[in-house]
């Protein structure tokens, strides 16, 4: 099912509802297909539809389930800066239980089709 963010508050909501449904996809879709960027603070950054989508998939790979509250979004023309307070929880590759969280730095750009989609993602940005 493809998401669409009208409005840059919309943009995390449909990464959640993606991502918590296995829809690679469709979380790929919500960002710019050849320059966006993630960070996930692992020391290599994925640029990119085929970076990104790797990156993505082995998380989704896992048994995960992720919640995330925005903290401010401030846009000026096409462009936003978002702050999301995000949490992942599930069983790792080990069979173990864990949780992640953290608090993200992200710039969204609105689309000539006026949907918003993810330009820089730094999912550990603002903690």
């Amino acid at each position: 099912m493809q998401r669409v963010a009208v409005k840059p508050e919309d943009l995390s909501q449909c990464w959640i509802e993606a991502f918590n449904a296995g829809d690679l996809d469709g979380l790929v879709a919500l960002y710019e297909p050849q320059g966006a960027v993630v960070d996930p603070a692992t020391g290599q950054v994925h640029i990119g539809s085929a970076a990104i989508r790797t990156l993505l998939g082995g998380i989704i790979a896992m048994d995960v389930t992720a919640a995330a509250s925005i903290a401010y979004c401030v846009a000026n023309g096409d462009l936003c800066l978002g702050r999301v307070i995000w949490s992942i929880k599930g069983t790792g590759p080990d069979g173990e239980p864990f949780s992640m969280e953290g608090r993200s730095a992200e710039v969204y750009r609105r689309q000539p089709d006026g949907a918003w989609l993810y330009a820089l993602d730094h999912p550990t940005g603002a903690d």
